[in-house]
This record gives C-alpha cells, sequence and structure tokens, in this order.
C-alpha cells in the first residue's frame, strides 16, 4: 500500500515540475544523437520500460543527462553517453527503485529521487557497479533499526563510514573508483565523497557532493551533502560527528570558504552559453550550484571597478583567490563596462578579479588591483602608498622557526607587471623575534608563514598596526 501511495505521489510529480516536456524532449534527442554507435543501447532502455511509465521516465532523465558526464581511462576523457551499456544502466534504474520505498524515504519525490538517488556516479570517477554489494550490506541495518526518516538514516551511515574509510594526503596516481576505496578504506577527500555518495544513494538517501576552494589557504575541499524531509541539504563527512560539526568547521578562521559548490547530475536551468569566451575552468559545468548562503551566512555582494583598460563592452570576469602560489578562480560572472559584480560571497577575505586574455596564450589577465572585501561588501583596493616616507614593519616572533624564514620569502605585489617580486628590506634581530622594516605601507605581502600547529604555507597578508593579517 505504502509503494502504491508512493507511486502515485510521483505520478503527479512527473507531470508538474521540473523542464518543459518540449525540453526535455530535446535533451533527449540530443543526447541519443551524440551517443554514436551506443544510441541502440540506449533506445533499448527506453524501450524496455515501456509498460512501466515511472521507470521509464527514470530511464529517460538519466540518458538526456549523461551527456554532461565522464570519466577518465589512462588520462583519455570517455563520455558516458558512448559507453555505458543497456545492462548497467537497466540494473542501476532497478537497484534504485527497490531503495526508493524504504520507510525513511517517505517524503522524497520523484524529482528529487530522479536528481539524488538514481544517478549512477557522483563526480568524475568511473561508473560504478557497487551499489548492489552496498546495498545487500547496509540496507538490513538499517531496517533491523526501525528508522523511518531521513537524517537518523543519514547519520547512522555517516557513523558507519567513519569507521570504513580513512583519509590519505598523498595524491593517487588515478582517480580512485568507489569499488577501491571500498576495498582498501582509504581515500582523498574526492574519493571518499564518491564513495559516500555510492553508499547513501545505494540506502536510497538523496545525496551530492560539494566542493569549496579554500580562500584562506591552500587546497581545496570535498564532503558530501544529503537532502533532508525540511528541503535543507546537510553536510555530512567521514571526520566529523554530523552535519552540525561540519559547519562549525567551516567558520574556522583559516578555513571559512569564501565560495561553496554543489555538484548535480542534472542541470537546474536551461543550459545557455551566452556572454562566454574559451577559458577552461570547472566554473563552467552546468551542472554546478552556487550554495554559499545555505552554509556561510551573512553573504555580500562584491561590486567594484576595474583599475585596468578593458577590451570590450562587456566579458566573463574572475573572482580570484591566492592558492598554492597563484591566484586561482573560485567564482565566474560578467563584467559590464568597466562595473564588476560578484554575488553572495563571503567577506573580510583578499581577491584579485581577471578576465580571459586570448593574446596571452588563453591566460588570464587582472583587470583590478587585489583588493579587501569586508563581511558587508566595503571594497578597500590594496595599492602602496606613494609617499615612499610612509613605510610599516613587522615583528616576527624568534621562537617559531617557520615565522623565521619569513625575511627570506617576503615579496610585494607588483600591479603594472601584474606579479609578486621579491623584496628586500631591513632586517634587526631583537629581543625576543625579528624587526623587518621599511616595507612600503599599504603593500599587499606574501612570505612563508604558519599558524597555530601547522606548517608554513605561502600566503598573502597585510600589515595592520604593527602586526600581520593573514588571508
Amino acid at each position: 500500500m505504502n509503494k502504491l501511495i508512493l507511486y502515485v505521489c510521483a505520478w503527479i510529480c512527473l507531470h508538474s515540475c521540473g523542464f518543459s516536456k518540449s525540453q526535455e524532449e530535446s535533451m533527449l534527442e540530443y543526447a541519443l544523437s551524440q551517443a554514436g554507435d551506443n544510441r541502440k543501447e540506449l533506445e533499448y532502455v527506453i524501450k524496455y520500460y515501456e509498460g512501466d511509465s515511472l521507470k521509464r521516465e527514470a530511464a529517460r532523465f538519466l540518458i538526456r543527462n549523461m551527456v554532461y558526464h565522464f570519466g577518465y581511462e589512462k588520462r583519455e576523457r570517455v563520455s558516458d553517453i558512448t559507453t555505458l551499456s543497456s545492462d548497467y544502466l537497466i540494473r542501476n534504474i532497478e537497484l534504485a527503485f527497490q531503495a526508493w520505498p524504504k520507510p525513511w524515504n517517505k517524503s522524497v519525490s520523484f524529482e528529487n529521487f530522479c536528481r539524488y538517488i538514481l544517478p549512477y556516479r557522483g563526480l568524475y570517477e568511473q561508473p560504478s557497479g557497487l551499489r548492489e554489494e552496498l546495498m545487500r550490506t547496509y540496507l538490513p541495518l538499517l531496517d533491523s533499526s526501525h528508522i523511518d526518516n531521513t537524517y537518523d538514516a543519514a547519520v547512522r551511515l555517516q557513523k558507519i563510514l567513519r569507521t570504513r574509510v580513512t583519509y590519505q594526503t598523498e595524491i593517487p596516481i588515478h582517480y580512485p573508483t568507489a569499488e577501491e576505496i571500498h576495498r582498501t578504506g582509504v581515500g582523498r577527500c574526492d574519493g571518499v565523497v564518491l564513495y559516500g555518495i555510492q553508499l547513501m544513494r545505494a540506502a536510497g538517501i538523496p545525496t551530492v557532493a560539494e566542493h569549496t576552494i579554500w580562500t584562506r589557504r591552500n587546497g581545496e575541499h570535498y564532503w558530501c551533502a544529503f537532502l533532508n524531509e525540511d528541503g535543507r541539504f546537510l553536510p555530512f563527512a567521514p571526520e566529523y560527528e554530523g552535519p552540525d560539526s561540519l559547519i562549525y568547521n567551516l567558520t574556522k578562521p583559516f578555513l571559512t570558504p569564501a565560495k561553496v559548490y554543489r555538484y548535480g547530475f542534472a542541470p537546474l536551468h536551461p543550459v545557455t552559453t551566452e556572454s562566454t569566451d574559451e577559458y577552461r575552468t570547472f566554473l563552467k559545468n552546468p551542472l554546478l550550484t552556487a550554495v554559499t548562503e545555505q552554509y556561510l551566512p551573512p553573504v555580500t555582494d562584491i561590486h567594484t571597478t576595474c583599475d585596468l583598460p578593458v577590451r570590450s563592452k562587456r566579458a566573463p570576469i574572475y573572482l580570484c583567490t591566492y592558492n598554492h602560489g597563484n591566484w586561482r578562480p573560485f567564482a565566474m560572472s560578467e563584467r559590464i563596462g568597466n562595473r564588476c559584480t560578484f554575488p553572495k560571497i563571503v567577506g573580510d577575505d583578499v581577491f584579485i578579479i581577471a578576465e580571459y586574455d586570448k593574446e596571452a596564450y588563453g591566460s588570464l589577465r587582472f583587470i583590478t588591483s587585489p583588493f579587501h572585501v569586508s563581511n558587508t561588501g566595503i571594497i578597500t583596493k590594496i595599492k602602496p602608498d606613494p609617499d615612499p616616507a610612509r613605510t610599516d614593519s613587522i615583528f616576527i616572533a624568534s621562537d617559531n622557526p617557520y615565522q623565521q624564514q619569513v625575511p627570506y620569502t617576503l615579496a610585494y605585489w607588483e600591479q603594472e607587471q601584474q606579479c609578486f617580486k621579491n623584496g628586500y628590506f631591513p632586517t634587526d634581530t631583537i629581543p625576543g623575534g625579528i624587526l623587518i622594516r621599511k616595507i612600503p605601507k599599504g603593500s599587499l605581502l606574501k612570505a612563508m608563514i604558519s599558524r597555530p600547529e601547522k606548517a608554513a604555507e605561502d600566503r598573502i597578508f597585510l600589515v595592520e598596526n604593527g602586526t600581520v593579517k593573514r588571508y
């Protein structure tokens, strides 16, 4: 009876939400046209479900969105639409429908089932065949616990995940598969996330991957998020106790990201290609949705103007953060005239804006000075004081071996050359530390500096009242 009610509700949802029918038909036909010799496999899946309208629509959903997905084999990009067999897709659909009617999924609509339970992949890993094994292993644990809501089911599986998977710090020589992580129990954050997605979806829990480029330290990070019954996505990862613990961690001063993204299997809106350029970046992924304000209120909008000449009336622009020795794009918008706007950014950070420069071998060209944006959106351009007599000094404690290296790695931003240049500043050894003098006032600096209990990183900073303000 419960399954019948679920299917009736799904049928109503099927005809009342999502893309228009004409858009879906166009997307499906385009996907089939891109399948090459694999088209007959995909058409067989649709025909296989002629007698089951709900599974047929699920199959059509998968196929029309497979064009966005690919993996890698020996560094070669392999498209799902040209390689996945009918047997694989049918098996995946059947298993997903077995997990959907579970009591903890009673609030999951057909649209959310298709978007967050049905998909066979989470990021760029090889398509996994692990769903059936995970269902055999973990569904009985949830069934025996008599869980009847999504939150309790997700937290139970997250606790199991904590005991089964640990992080590795070394970068693997190839992108891991879910099967490899299932077998070895180790993986980097992105690998652990793809395994977590497979685990949750096998239990019928709607799950996605989320991602941020760190703006106050080097690197990036991935984690999972599940769709709770109240309509909110809640984050989880093996190293945290639960959603609240991960959210709290994101508010730490050296971790707070400026932008958070969610990866879906299908775009939420029709894909357009207006006002684009040839620059290659993950920010152009149509499956990406910015969700920063769901984690890190308050957010602010950035409004500023170009400091350097531009070559067109409008163009895509990129908000960049200093990460691993370079200015790395983490948000994309559009410049109109000399006005630059980026919505919903976490402030109290230092950024620079760039645009694509085809004449410079396809790299980015900075069109603003570096600037600080406050939590309320106040922009302060970072430019050295033109008066050479106005300088700053900073004191470095001598009991910190990493900080003692600052005088040897100190550099300043040179706007005309658009790069950091090594600076050679007078340095005095005084009781308790080192004093660096005659730093041009208002400069953006970078050096190998540390934070509590962590090794030194190449980070940018400002001097405020004689102290280092690290970003």
